[in-house]
């Protein structure tokens, strides 16, 4: 209708949840705001949205002028100790190792993000290691590399450290602005069973907040 493409739209769509113009809920839709959620200048506060399966590849449309552009540098793919917080996330004991994989995500020279996913200890994933250097975190967590099928994802979205050891591989510390999207991934059974952290260069960033549910 508009001319523009979807990537555009769920852009602007995302930008419209974001600053609390419309409200959206898994299985109903998206709505105009009743106002509650816009405050401060329309900035809502502490954005948390859950986001369905069939909403993630919107999470890298729009970021590159093309695919070519976008590329990962692998930095950690092993076990090692959970942090307290992914411990929690995934019902875990605290300190039980578990199976890590840490990556930068670059647009052509500029590295925009910084991911580590999670396993417990008894998830071994079974990555194409060619993949880790050109696959986004969604065509990685699929069912023929985790041996089970992901049925829903809680994600949540707030600003990172700008002090953090990301903010330096990301060239920003102390300066350009960042966003932490946390993902915890569940099977069936609402068993969680992956855990992602990626801290993303704003305005970068906001490309991964393109859908919620529905």
């Amino acid at each position: 209708m508009f001319g523009v493409s979807r990537a555009t739209v769920q852009f602007a769509m995302s930008r419209l949840a974001w600053e609390g113009w419309i409200e959206r809920f898994p299985g109903r839709g998206t709505f105009a705001s009743t106002g509650a959620a816009r405050s401060g200048g329309g900035q809502a506060a502490d954005p948390d949205f859950s986001v369905d399966m069939h909403s993630l590849p919107a999470f890298d449309d729009g970021t590159a002028p093309g695919e070519d552009d976008v590329t990962y540098r692998l930095m950690a793919f092993g076990r090692k100790k959970a942090p307290s917080d992914v411990s929690r996330a995934l019902n875990i004991e605290s300190d039980e190792p578990v199976f890590v994989l840490e990556r930068l995500r670059f647009i052509g020279d500029e590295a925009v993000e910084a991911e580590s996913c999670f396993f417990p200890p008894d998830v071994f994933p079974r990555f194409d290691t060619s993949a880790l250097d050109r696959a986004p975190t969604e065509e990685l967590l699929v069912e023929e590399n985790l041996g089970f099928r992901i049925d829903r994802i809680e994600t949540t979205i707030q600003p990172a450290d700008p002090d953090s050891s990301e903010a330096r591989l990301l060239n920003a510390e102390g300066g350009r602005a960042l966003l932490m999207l946390s993902q915890k991934h569940f099977s069936r059974g609402d068993r969680p069973v992956v855990y992602t952290d990626r801290i993303c260069v704003s305005p970068i960033g906001f490309s991964y907040t393109t859908q919620a549910a529905g």
